[in-house]
């Protein structure tokens, strides 16, 4: 899994004490370190698995789908390469959780300062969060998602240590 990933802002933000622009932001890793952090960690693992066994179950009337399915959970995580995209992620998980997306990505606000950095130096907080373009939010979260949950998620079912 890499280590960061940089997400490209649709217009550029004025971050810090000194009104920096930027048009980038680094999302991290996250170390979970704290009790808080694993427990987000484990609450979107398990969202997401749950959206992933949904989606399964609306497969398991078409069986090549799902043979295909199966397949491409027993197969070995490629580091390098993500199993969703950004976007993929985005309509997927934002169309299984409806109204209940808003609230993801506002619990993913409160833990951005942790995970996100504003030109790849300082910590994402709400101030900027809410000069960042609503779109861009939702992004950053799927990017989150796809570079660091669900490559975790595929290889825990794949097996693979």
């Amino acid at each position: 899994m890499k280590d960061s990933v940089i997400y490209k802002l649709s217009e550029p933000v004025k971050y810090g004490q000194d009104n920096e622009e930027t048009d980038f932001v680094e999302v991290r890793c996250p170390s979970y370190e704290s009790s808080g952090q694993r427990r987000y960690r484990r609450r979107l693992k398990a969202a997401m698995a749950l959206i992933l066994a949904e989606e399964g179950k609306e497969m398991s009337q078409d069986e090549d789908k799902m043979r295909l399915a199966r397949e491409k959970v027993q197969e070995p995580v490629d580091e390098d390469k993500l199993p969703f995209t950004p976007g993929m992620v985005l309509i997927t998980v934002s169309a299984a959780m409806g109204d209940g997306f808003a609230d993801a990505v506002d619990l993913f606000c409160e833990h951005a300062k942790d995970i996100c950095f504003v030109g790849g130096e300082e910590p994402l907080k709400s101030g900027v969060i809410a000069r960042i373009d609503p779109d861009d939010m939702d992004m950053l979260f799927a990017t989150f998602i796809a570079n660091f949950i669900m490559p975790s998620l595929l290889k825990n079912l794949s097996g693979n240590e």
